[in-house]
């Protein structure tokens, strides 16, 4: 009698299990002509929350900086060069019958090596377009609390089943 009782129980189980899945089955189905509802929600709350960023971003831009400035100027410039001679030079003669004067040609190239000594002041006044392009890392820490203070409107399904009368 025992066994039988507990497949009785089992039965009703797998029975109740169906109808309910059945009341499920209708209703979804009812869901889908169903009509709606209009709601309207108050919401009133503060949020925080902690903002914690590194933002980057390009930056790039040409200035003009005015230079207005006396540089004094101290240098030695070395000079190294070679200049060559090409020419006929007309040479005097003293002879016995007198002043003879007499083509000589001269071809020649002549090192020169010197250097020049500078110290002079020199006044600048110019304007100088300077280019900037970095990228800029900004880091963000900041708290930040909202006060939401709103009425949220929702239009809520509702089962046909829910507007018999």
């Amino acid at each position: 009698m025992g066994a039988i009782s507990g497949l009785v129980k089992l039965v009703v189980v797998v029975c109740l299990l169906a109808i309910f899945a059945y009341g499920g089955y209708v209703y979804g189905q009812s869901v889908l002509q169903e009509s709606l509802f209009k709601v309207s929600v108050p919401i009133s709350q503060n949020i925080t929350f902690d903002l914690q960023q590194n933002v980057s971003f390009p930056f790039k831009t040409e200035i003009n900086v005015p230079i207005n400035k006396t540089i004094r100027i101290q240098k030695t410039i070395p000079i190294t060069a070679s200049i060559p001679i090409n020419a006929n030079i007309s040479v005097p003669m003293n002879l016995p019958t007198g002043v003879v004067y007499v083509d000589v040609p001269i071809n020649s190239v002549f090192p020169v090596n010197t250097s020049f000594s500078l110290d002079q002041e020199v006044e600048v006044n110019e304007m100088v377009n300077v280019p900037i392009d970095l990228v800029i890392d900004v880091p963000i820490e900041k708290r930040f609390n909202i006060p939401i203070d709103t009425v949220v409107e929702a239009n809520i399904p509702v089962p046909e089943w829910m507007n018999r009368k």
